[in-house]
């Protein structure tokens, strides 16, 4: 085996130069790769975002359907606080996602936009359904929820109050009058 003598190094080919310029290469590739898989998630949630956009703004939806892109590293399209869409596990693959308490469960998933979009109308017309039934057994089980007291109840408890003062005005002028030295 010869050793190789700096001047012999200094003449090959390959050296430090060479293998950082293909280094910053190739990471600079995988980072174009990263993001543009990163922009074609996010464009395709834009594309359902704004159909659905279209069909969910109305009064009924307003309250709890908010159409937002989010995410730094796998873009989400939130339907509510709960639900949201992603693009996984390819970036042509929808899938829908509801948070639990302790984790996250797929309830749906297509490579068709369409599907998708029948799928978040169905799924947001279910929970105004619910949201209503929520709301109409509330207002059953509980007292006017704005405060607002009848006006009989009202003229009923200034009365009592009233005559409550008044017997204890008698009450007191009675215990005065029989315990004074006159």
């Amino acid at each position: 085996m010869g050793q190789d003598t700096p001047e012999k190094m200094r003449g090959s080919e390959y050296g430090i130069d060479q293998a950082l310029s293909k280094a910053r290469e190739t990471s600079h590739a995988h980072h174009a790769a990263v993001l543009q898989e990163y922009d074609s998630k996010s464009l395709r949630l834009e594309v359902l975002r704004l159909e659905l956009a279209d069909v969910l703004s109305n009064d009924k939806t307003a309250r709890f359907v908010d159409l937002k892109i989010s995410g730094l590293e796998t873009p989400r399209l939130w339907i509510d606080l709960i639900s949201y869409v992603v693009m996984e596990p390819d970036s042509r693959t929808f899938s829908f996602m509801v948070d639990r308490q302790d984790s996250s469960e797929l309830l749906f998933e297509t490579s068709k936009r369409e599907d998708m979009h029948r799928f978040v109308v169905d799924y947001v017309a279910h929970r105004i359904i619910e949201r209503e039934r929520a709301v109409a057994s509330q207002r059953l089980q509980t007292k006017p929820a704005n405060g607002e007291y009848s006006t009989a109840g009202l003229w009923l408890a200034w009365l009592s109050g009233f005559l409550l003062g008044v017997i204890a005005l008698f009450a007191f002028g009675l215990w005065y009058v029989s315990n004074s030295p006159l």
